[in-house]
């Protein structure tokens, strides 16, 4: 990737608070599956962190997803 690269994920996001949510219903899908998980937007930006990026930011869609948009550091 070039050094200013950009990382695009689409993916559920888990939003903060108990309010009912598409990604939490997928996160407790997710549970008894192996290895599967849904992800926070902190736990996104420790994720890319870990991968050399930046999360610049989260934008939700009408289809239950987010688009989650990172820059190369």
């Amino acid at each position: 990737m070039a050094a200013d690269g950009k990382l695009l994920v689409v993916e559920s996001v888990i939003p903060p608070g108990n309010e009912p949510s598409f990604g939490k219903s997928l996160d407790l899908a997710m549970l008894v599956l192996p290895g599967g998980e849904e992800r926070t937007a902190e736990e996104y930006r420790r994720l890319y962190e870990t991968a050399g990026f930046r999360l610049t930011r989260i934008v939700p869609t009408k289809a239950g997803v987010s688009v989650i948009e990172g820059w190369k550091v």
